[in-house]
């Protein structure tokens, strides 16, 4: 192999296979935090996967978002939060079908997620146009 040839191979990205979708009531599919403490949020809504990560503390506490994406938009590879899942907010069909394609997942302890609204479907803020929280 050429040095040319080695440096294609150790930068070409080669793209993960599109998420699963879901079916059923609209509600959160997967739940968690990353090393910076930002929430992740993926739900279904509307028959659409939805995926948002934003800041859940400080000044603009559920106003910044860092990333909202749609269905095929998603990135398989950012998906999970690279920190920890709440199994408890977690939807164990999806979660399975990520499992399936690969995709690694570290949960917390069960019991450790703050009080859940049991009236709402869903655990985190919704975002229905990526910007604007939508209360549930």
């Amino acid at each position: 192999m050429t040095p040319e040839q080695m440096r294609l191979i150790e930068t070409c990205e080669i793209p993960g296979p599109p998420i699963p979708s879901a079916e059923g009531d609209d509600r959160t599919l997967i739940y968690g935090y990353d090393t910076d403490r930002r929430t992740h949020h993926v739900y279904l809504k509307d028959g659409q996967v939805h995926q948002v990560i934003y800041s859940p503390s400080g000044s603009n506490a559920d106003k910044d978002i860092f990333h909202y994406a749609v269905g095929d938009e998603i990135d398989i590879k950012t998906v999970i939060p690279n920190k920890r899942l709440y199994p408890e907010a977690c939807d164990f069909d999806y979660c399975m079908a990520l499992k399936e394609l690969g995709v690694q997942m570290s949960f917390t302890a069960h019991g450790t997620l703050p009080r859940m609204d049991e009236r709402s479907p869903y655990v985190g803020h919704v975002f229905d146009d990526g910007t604007t929280p939508n209360p549930h």
